[in-house]
């Protein structure tokens, strides 16, 4: 999933793009580049993006360098 995901990216560089996913599929991703703890606190660099359980519409904003490595990852609230 991580390598069709950087390929739509490498893809549509210097866009803004929308992924659709299923929250799994997110959190499977998130433990590639993120801290999770058993209490489902999701941190990356250190900072709380995420606390608590998945709601129906959990949407979340990426941003990447031209390396393609993540830099951010912002919740961003309903």
């Amino acid at each position: 999933m991580y390598d069709k995901l950087i390929n739509v990216i490498k893809d549509n560089k210097d866009k803004r793009i929308l992924i659709v996913s299923h929250a799994t599929a997110l959190m499977t991703l998130f433990t590639k580049w993120c801290d999770i703890d058993l209490d489902s606190v999701y941190k990356f660099n250190d900072k709380v993006f995420f606390e608590g359980n998945w709601g129906f519409c959990e949407s979340f904003k990426l941003e990447f360098n031209d390396e393609l490595e993540l830099i951010s990852i912002k919740n961003i609230k309903r």
